[in-house]
């Protein structure tokens, strides 16, 4: 696709750098969870359920990117 790679040859994709994104969160939460140390402020639950609980299911878990 005319666009997406730099003249370095580096994809610049808006999915790809989601993808990587959540490659790289993932990647640094996992020896955490796996561990069961990952703490979480039960506020912060609280806060993203009541800003999201407006969305229906198919919004929330439709995904950015079609090709992924």
């Amino acid at each position: 696709m005319p666009g997406l790679w730099s003249s370095t040859g580096v994809y610049r994709g808006r999915c790809w750098s989601k993808h990587q994104k959540e490659a790289r969160i993932i990647d640094t939460l996992e020896p955490i969870m796996n561990q069961h140390r990952l703490a979480v402020c039960s506020s912060l639950v609280d806060w993203d359920y009541d800003n999201t609980a407006s969305y229906t299911t198919d919004e929330v878990n439709k995904s950015v990117c079609s090709t992924r």
